[in-house]
């Protein structure tokens, strides 16, 4: 019986055994069923940042670093001579890791699973923002994430990224293009059909009407920047694309034409269901011949009912919209090409466009040359300074004779350097070539300035002067500013000799500036003893050495200064003991002490020079102490030879008796 219990705990412990590992390992498993995938950077991302950065061939001083290529960091000497796009996008890739790791690290943190698109769109905003997830406390598209970006709308996600527009308080539209283009990747393999999310593109802001109407009531505005989505789509009777939006609590409509597509849809239009894609709109019949165009103008261009100035606008293709023309014809001056946007075919002037397509149309003419119309009304330039290229026309010539000018979103540049020397500036236009030369000259100190005074600039007489926290400041000839770190003082010899303002002058290169101190009169704040005297031991009778004392005044300027003319305080050494010797200056006292005590009693009086006998030398050495000259005795205490208290002539016939019967 006692056997079989045992065994029944046995086999009951071992359940519970088991029970608690699976317990305690079950947590172990459900990690590790949430692994998240750790990806490497994207092409994806490196071809946004390439397209937002731009390309620079020579190193160039961004605002904090020396950057080169597509923005990457590099040192002052790197890269002497340049860099090729190869090179660029390499020194980009090994760049973007540490960005990758940043969003690796957060997925891990939080647990979030990204697809590549997604974790290519977030190195991009790591890229412009630094440690974004960790690095700005809480906000909505972190939140967003880390509770699952597929809960929430395009919308939402837009508005989350678009928060980051900002510099100094004030959205820069080439943030706004940066976030678009992120947004645009993050949500790239979700589709929503039920909205298109869109953006305010007009300066002045947008109004909202009650119907699609332009001539309908205003019932509404929505700010320049402002996101906002939309949920069907309707054409007025002149062509106009209206947008449905409920804003405010209710639903409004606004004008498209002044606005920008960011992602979503396509919605419908007009009650029906749209297949085209609203970020690229225009298609036509696949067989036709076509070029594709993209649009460069910032303001967009009018879309019209035919090739030429009077006809009717019927729609607004947006900046950088690719379209598909089919016909292309010269008018009023411009180069027109037939297209359909959104259902709706018309002309548009290519003046305000670039192809991009290798097709060409048979009706169209070839592109011969480009010309430096004009030149850039800047043509020389500060070491430091960026690449103006204001004033600048390029044209196209083409086989035909005609010219237009071509838009500065439309061509490329290279071959500028902000270094000293002759600069050849290469315009490209679809594998054309033309240049011009400009001139960098070095940079030159122009004026300097007191960034920080010192932190001391109030001085008592006799202090030195402390040029801690003084930083100076030069402007340079390209309107750049730097901290000079190599400056002199000029006036600071003897400053703080006599009180007052004073000037002192700063000194780099040819530049002056200047600071002002103010000098006040020193204080006596106390008196020290600095070395005590030679002698501080005394026989009873013996007068008073100070022989090797030194007394010191201490300023408020932190500095001491001996003093000769203080007084010694009534005393007496007439008594054996410890006594006090108080010194007085300026009502200031200090103390020390000194002890008396009884004469040898084995000693003769009278034996002034301490060899045992009285001599006529230690007459001769009464005598003179007699005439003044206290020097001549060290042992004056046995020169009362009479011990009646004092030194007198009584001592000195004591003495001659004492000597002469000897």
């Amino acid at each position: 019986m006692i056997h079989t219990q045992k065994r029944n705990v046995r086999i009951i412990t071992r359940i519970v055994c088991i029970i608690l590992t699976v317990i305690m390992i079950a947590p172990l498993m459900e990690y590790k069923a949430k692994a998240v995938t750790q990806h490497t950077v994207g092409q994806d991302a490196i071809d946004l940042i390439k397209s937002t950065e731009g390309f620079a061939k020579y190193k160039y001083w961004d605002y904090s670093q020396w950057s080169i290529g597509y923005g990457s960091r590099c040192d002052e000497n790197d890269y002497p001579n340049g860099i090729t796009e190869e090179e660029a996008e390499k020194l980009l890739k090994d760049y973007c890791k540490t960005f990758g790791d940043y969003v690796n690290r957060f997925a891990v943190n939080e647990n979030v699973e990204f697809t590549q698109n997604q974790f290519d769109a977030l190195v991009c905003t790591h890229y412009a923002l630094g440690d974004f997830f960790y690095g700005y406390g809480d906000f909505a598209l972190r939140r967003y994430i880390i509770d699952g970006s597929d809960k929430h709308s395009f919308l939402e996600i837009a508005r989350g990224f678009a928060e980051w527009r900002k510099a100094n308080g004030e959205v820069l539209q080439g943030l706004v293009k940066r976030r678009k283009l992120e947004i645009q990747l993050f949500l790239k393999n979700r589709t929503d059909k039920n909205n298109e999310v869109w953006r305010v593109d007009s300066t002045g802001g947008v109004n909202l009407r009650e119907k699609p109407d332009v001539s309908s009531t205003k019932t509404g505005f929505m700010v320049y920047n402002f996101i906002f989505g939309i949920t069907e789509k309707e054409t007025d009777s002149k062509g106009g694309l209206w947008g449905k939006v409920h804003y405010e609590d209710r639903d409004q409509w606004v004008a498209l034409e002044n606005c920008d597509y960011y992602v979503g849809g396509p919605v419908k239009i007009d009650g029906k269901e749209q297949t085209v894609d609203p970020s690229n709109p225009g298609t036509t019949d696949p067989g036709a011949a076509s070029e594709v165009w993209r649009i460069t103008s910032n303001d967009g261009v009018r879309l019209r009912s035919g090739p030429g100035l009077s006809y009717g606008q019927i729609g607004l293709l947006n900046y950088n919209t690719q379209i598909t023309v089919t016909e292309s014809k010269k008018s009023d001056g411009y180069l027109w090409g037939k297209t359909t946007v959104n259902g709706l075919t018309g002309w548009c002037a290519l003046d305000y466009a670039v192809r991009v397509s290798t097709a060409v149309l048979p009706q169209t003419v070839t592109l011969s040359s480009i010309k430096i119309a004009s030149k850039p009304t800047k043509t020389t330039y500060n070491e430091g300074e960026n690449l103006d290229l204001k004033g600048l026309k390029v044209k196209a010539v083409y086989s035909d004779k005609s010219e237009k000018e071509i838009g500065e979103d439309a061509y490329e540049v290279s071959g500028f350097e902000s270094k000293e020397g002759k600069h050849t500036v290469t315009i490209t236009y679809m594998k054309k070539t033309a240049s011009f030369t400009v001139t960098v000259n070095p940079k030159k100190l122009t004026k300097i300035e007191v960034a920080t005074p010192p932190t001391k600039t109030l001085y008592k007489t006799g202090e030195g002067l402390s040029v801690k926290g003084l930083t100076v400041k030069g402007v340079y000839s390209n309107n750049t500013t730097e901290e000079i770190k190599k400056f002199y003082l000029e006036g600071i010899e003897g400053f703080s000799a006599s009180p007052g303002k004073k000037t002192i002058t700063v000194l780099a290169e040819d530049q002056t500036c200047t600071f002002d101190i103010e000098v006040t009169e020193k204080t006596l704040t106390g008196i020290e003893i600095g070395k005590l005297p030679d002698k501080t031991e005394y026989f009873v009778g013996e007068e008073f050495d100070p022989t090797g004392l030194e007394i010191y005044g201490v300023f408020d300027n932190g500095r001491k200064q001996l003093i000769k003319d203080y007084a010694l305080m009534n005393f007496t050494l007439d008594a054996v003991g410890e006594k006090t010797i108080t010194i007085n200056y300026n009502d200031y006292k200090v103390e020390f002490a000194i002890s008396v005590v009884e004469p040898d009693q084995s000693e003769l009086p009278g034996d002034l020079d301490g060899d045992g006998m009285r001599t006529i030398f230690d007459l001769v050495a009464l005598n003179k102490y007699m005439d003044g000259d206290r020097s001549s005795v060290e042992r004056t205490y046995m020169a009362d030879i009479n011990k009646d208290g004092t030194v007198n002539q009584m001592d000195v016939d004591a003495l001659s008796i004492i000597v002469s019967e000897q």
